[in-house]
């Protein structure tokens, strides 16, 4: 249990220091030294394998231009046809940015298809422990029911031969 509490302890903290934050707009932190990278040039790449090397640039490949990824953009803007890579010169940007997520999904669905056919449901043996169970109840009743006819056909030819009905195999049948 004390790490329960401590996980609460360093919520409860952290929960503190977002509301200071946007309590009043201003942050209640120590000074740190402020380190700014400087400005990168992506247009000194003037192949796509050479600039898709870079993580922060990506290859226009109909203006065959090398130019620095927005940061707060999913798809770079300015590159016609989105014919845009980055990170590798196969597949362009924009068909990996739909068909990862897609294939991503697609496994995702999949495995949990699979967990729950295999672990949450009854297992693949109980359903033929009841179609055994309603063959075997089937076959009882079967039995039963031809038990029962051989009881009545005893009934009817004890009738029969009670009343000289029942006919013998060599005699003529009854002309009705």
């Amino acid at each position: 249990m004390s790490w329960l509490k401590h996980l609460l302890i360093l919520t409860f903290v952290f929960a503190i220091k977002i509301c200071l934050v946007y309590s009043n707009g201003t942050v209640f932190t120590t000074p740190s030294v402020v380190t700014t990278t400087p400005h990168f040039n992506c247009s000194i790449y003037t192949s796509c394998r050479t600039c898709t090397n870079v993580n922060s640039c990506f290859w226009c490949e109909p203006s065959k231009v090398c130019e620095k990824f927005p940061s707060k953009q999913i798809f770079p803007s300015g590159c016609a046809k989105n014919e845009w890579y980055w990170k590798q010169c196969l597949v362009p940007g924009y068909i990996l940015m739909i068909v990862v997520p897609s294939l991503a999904f697609i496994v995702l669905l999949s495995c949990g298809c699979f967990i729950y056919c295999k672990c949450c449901r009854k297992s693949n043996t109980s359903w033929k422990k009841e179609e055994d169970k309603l063959t075997q109840k089937k076959k009882e009743q079967q039995v039963k029911a031809e038990e029962r006819k051989a009881e009545r056909k005893e009934r009817s030819d004890a009738l029969r031969m009670k009343y000289g009905l029942l006919k013998s195999d060599d005699e003529d049948p009854l002309l009705n």
